[in-house]
């Protein structure tokens, strides 16, 4: 697919009525595609009844179409996509619909947030509306100390409670979390070999989805993510097998020979995986068992014993592999940018905030990420 525009989509959507009826004078086409793009866009956070959102916007598109002029209509729909817009409407409409019915009560439906910790406040955490039930969060304490002195206060796990998260703290060792604050490498593939395993013993007992997401709040592009993440899984229509939840994309730049021969171990070539950066995303169960434990031990062993490019240098395997964990998940060693990735929901495809490239603003900052208020607005 190619990039959607839903920036385009959005501002005209959102435009003053006078302005809307003169393009639907001058253009109707292009405002009938705009309404029918964002009332897909919502169908996951807001859901496909019929006095939903998403299909108060279709009743509108059809009402605007109403009032085409028949051999004006009869035109556009031959010039323009609108009749595959409104079947593909439908379609996911009814993938939803079926996915939300799957996952209802008494159906078993889980999610596992995992963070690593060191002194930071997670109390961001709780902002996002997550599910009802099944939502748990596993916070690895990286600086604690051996008396947990330093563990995450009682209070926090009360206010993170009440947002819905059953939460448990355990030891880990200081390597367990990043400068970035995020998951070391060494957590991220123990912790998913021991979810894994456990999943294929009882298929219960493996969560729908696993997040691993950074101790430190992020920055405002990814917190709108990852709240639109939230309000997926609250609703259980998310059904992707991983999408990285960061902005900061893998730099270009010459790959060394010590992370050449980690990316020949890990994935089978050489060449730099280009994704986004850090242990920032979501993953599927069915990603996660597409993979054996023994896969992600098989990399976790390159961190204990370096290829003999790397000599000693244990730090550089564990950061050829931060900006890999696409790949090490079964996505492909060039991840596209999330906006260019026809296989996620339109709502996960609206152009990233900062790329990561010497801090420039590529791709532009999303007017969607940066207003939730906008999203929601009919």
């Amino acid at each position: 697919d190619e990039r959607p525009p839903l920036e385009e989509a959005m501002w005209l959507i959102t435009a003053p009525e006078n302005f809307q009826v003169r393009t639907l004078k001058e253009c109707s086409a292009m405002q009938l595609v705009a309404y029918i793009l964002i009332a897909e866009s919502k169908l996951y956070l807001q859901g496909p009844r019929p006095d939903a959102p998403p299909g108060n916007l279709i009743a509108l598109a059809v009402q605007q179409a109403h009032a085409v002029p028949s051999e004006v209509y009869s035109s556009l729909v031959r010039a323009w996509p609108l009749e595959h817009a409104m079947q593909r409407f439908q379609d996911v409409a009814h993938r939803v619909q079926s996915r939300i019915a799957e996952r209802s009560p008494p159906r078993h439906f889980g999610i596992q947030l995992v963070v690593c910790r060191c002194e930071e406040d997670l109390a961001w955490l709780a902002t996002s509306s997550w599910p009802d039930e099944g939502a748990s969060l596993l916070v690895y304490e990286a600086c604690a100390g051996s008396d947990g002195s330093l563990a995450l206060p009682v209070e926090s796990k009360t206010l993170l409670g009440a947002a819905g998260l059953a939460v448990t703290s355990v030891l880990a060792p200081a390597d367990a979390h990043t400068s970035d604050g995020d998951c070391g490498a060494r957590i991220v593939l123990a912790h998913t070999a021991d979810v894994v395993s456990a999943g294929n013993v009882a298929e219960d007992s493996a969560p729908n989805f696993v997040l691993f997401l950074p101790a430190q709040e992020p920055v405002e592009s990814e917190s709108r993510l990852l709240g639109f993440v939230a309000h997926s899984l609250r609703l259980r229509s998310l059904d992707v097998p991983f999408v990285s939840l960061g902005m900061r994309r893998s730099p270009p730049r010459i790959s060394t020979a010590c992370e050449r021969e980690v990316w020949q171990a890990a994935f089978g070539e050489p060449s730099r995986p280009l994704g986004y950066l850090g242990a920032r995303f979501l993953v599927g169960r069915e990603a996660l068992k597409g993979r054996s434990a023994a896969h992600y031990e098989q990399l976790l062993a390159l961190l204990d014993h370096p290829p003999p490019a790397c000599g000693d240098d244990h730090a550089g395997v564990a950061s050829a592999l931060s900006s890999s964990w696409h790949a090490a998940f079964g996505e492909p060693i060039r991840q596209p940018l999330r906006a260019d990735d026809g296989r996620l929901p339109l709502f996960l495809r609206a152009s990233d905030g900062f790329s990561g490239f010497a801090g420039t603003r590529l791709p532009q900052y999303s007017v969607i990420l940066n207003s939730e208020a906008a999203l929601s607005k009919v």
